[in-house]
């Protein structure tokens, strides 16, 4: 009888075992390879969709490419990055819009090419359709007025969403015109048509905050050239010479010749250390005048002007502290007649403490400017001035009792250009 290793039944059940192993290892493989094929299928229809859909986190509420996501380029203020944009892309309040009145796109925009020969400087929106300006004629040069809708600047501290929702301005359009206007005017050299068109640019209050910043500072810094130097620009309609005359003191220049302006600002114009050794033959530079002021309550800051009517022209601004609790009156004043004080003595209204000429504790600091209503509804506004502090924190806050009050070294030269009783200071909210 043969051992029970050697009978054939044991062989037989290990040869139905390794063909029910295979069966089973056949029918994975084609399980894995259906999964594959599927997989590979579906990858492929998601590639070939993908420009239909868009890029992700892109694209408007009707499956449009973001078009601001997409340029490359953000946009800072005048003078930093530019970015071309098309004809559908709105732009923040108050800068270039998309349409014009009657709701109709503006022509599209000539090509980057052509743009950069055309205009190396800072780029900006274009004229009005249907109005007769033009910024090269403004300027006093002969050429075509920008294209509507050609450049939108867009300052990246504004959110997208707001860029692309806000309503077109006509007004916008023309101060960023006029404004590309005087900074190409700048980049010529020609300050004075220059100022006069960035002042233009500023005072319509159609440019957003970053242009206006950039535009000041553009202001400011031609200034310091036609104002605040010895330097006579040529067709300059503030400044003029003088030559200094036997028997002249500086003091009596400005009452000779007609002008509105503190003989100190014109030593301080012409680096004059001591006015009383000025010498006859002296060549001198004479600001006409006269300065005004315009305070912006929102902002803390003083801008001065230099000049009357519409053909006044920013200078700079300064920073100021107002009154607690919003006691600072709004409206227009004029500088009180007399009232211009160096080192004055002062009463706390409040303590009654009195202030001596000279004492260091003095919260005015040392110069006061009195102010006195110019309208009506002002006639009762009294006690109220311009005048420095002792307190440089206080500056950009509400801490006076209801004056505006300014750094040491800003009231020095506030007090020397506001005069009585031409100058005026406009209070605003």
């Amino acid at each position: 009888m043969p051992l029970p290793s050697q009978s054939a039944r044991p062989i037989a059940r290990h040869q139905n075992m390794y063909r029910r192993s295979r069966k089973k290892r056949r029918r994975r493989s084609w399980a894995v390879g259906v999964l594959v094929v599927v997989f590979v299928v579906v990858i492929v229809a998601v590639i070939r969709l993908w420009p239909e859909t868009g890029e992700a986190g892109s694209g408007s509420a009707a499956g449009e490419p973001d078009l601001l996501a997409r340029r490359g380029e953000t946009q800072g203020p005048l003078g930093t990055d530019r970015r071309q944009l098309s004809p559908t892309e709105p732009e923040q309040a108050g800068r270039v819009g998309d349409t014009d009145e009657a709701g109709a796109a503006p022509p599209p925009s000539p090509p980057r090419e052509e743009r950069a020969s055309r205009d190396p400087g800072i780029e900006m929106g274009g004229d009005v359709p249907g109005e007769a300006f033009d910024v090269d004629r403004e300027a006093g040069q002969a050429g075509p007025s920008p294209s509507p809708g050609e450049i939108v600047p867009t300052p990246p501290d504004i959110p997208e969403a707001k860029q692309r929702s806000a309503p077109p301005t006509d007004a916008g359009r023309r101060a960023l015109a006029r404004a590309q206007a005087g900074l190409d005017l700048v980049a010529r050299n020609e300050p004075v048509q220059a100022r006069r068109l960035l002042t233009r640019a500023l005072e319509t209050g159609a440019l957003g905050s970053a242009d206006a910043t950039t535009v000041r500072r553009a202001l400011t810094e031609l200034n310091e050239r036609l104002v605040f130097s010895p330097e006579i620009v040529k067709d300059d309609p503030f400044a003029l010479a003088y030559t200094i005359q036997s028997g002249d003191a500086l003091s009596m220049v400005p009452r000779k010749m007609g002008v509105q302006t503190d003989w100190r600002f014109i030593a301080r114009v012409n680096r004059i250390p001591d006015p009383r050794r000025i010498r006859p033959g002296q060549r001198i530079k004479l600001i006409t005048g006269p300065f005004h002021a315009v305070i912006d309550k929102s902002d803390y800051r003083l801008d001065l002007y230099l000049g009357e009517g519409s053909d006044r022209v920013y200078v700079r601004s300064f920073p100021v502290g107002l009154g607690e609790y919003n006691s600072t009156p709004e409206g227009r004043f004029r500088v009180r007649p007399d009232s211009r004080l160096k080192d004055p003595e002062w009463v706390n209204p409040r303590t009654g403490r009195r202030y001596r000429s000279g004492d260091p504790d003095n919260p005015i600091g040392e110069h006061w400017i009195g102010l006195v209503g110019d309208e009506p509804r002002l006639a009762d506004v009294v006690g109220y001035g311009i005048h420095g502090t002792i307190e440089p924190d206080s500056i950009g806050r509400q801490s006076s009792m209801g004056c505006v009050r300014l750094l040491p070294e800003d009231i020095e030269i506030i007090w020397e250009v506001l005069l009585d009783p031409v100058s005026t200071v406009t209070i605003r909210p």
